[in-house]
C-alpha cells in the first residue's frame, strides 16, 4: 500500500485481491478507481482528481503522482 496524507484526508493505493490496484480515500473502503495493473496509474488519476471519489475530485487539494513521494507500507 502507497499513501500520502493530503490537506483534506489520507489517500491510498492498494492492491486488491485481484492484483490490480486501487484509490481509497480515508476511512471509506470504497474501491473510487477501476482496477489498474500499474499503481502509478492510479497516483495519476488520483493528481488528476480523475478518481470518481466526489470528496477528492472536487477538492483543490493536491498530491503527486510520483510514488516515490508517496509513503510505502502499512499504517499503524
Amino acid at each position: 500500500m502507497w499513501f500520502f496524507r493530503s490537506s483534506i484526508g489520507l489517500l491510498k493505493i492498494i492492491e486488491g485481491a485481484d492484483e490490480n490496484y486501487y484509490f481509497l480515500f480515508g476511512e471509506d473502503p470504497t474501491l473510487w478507481t477501476p482496477g489498474y495493473e500499474d499503481p502509478e496509474t492510479v497516483a495519476e488519476a488520483i493528481r488528476n482528481h480523475t478518481t470518481g471519489c466526489p470528496a477528492w475530485d472536487q477538492s483543490e487539494a493536491v498530491c503527486s503522482a510520483e510514488l516515490w513521494q508517496w509513503q510505502m507500507g502499512q499504517l499503524i
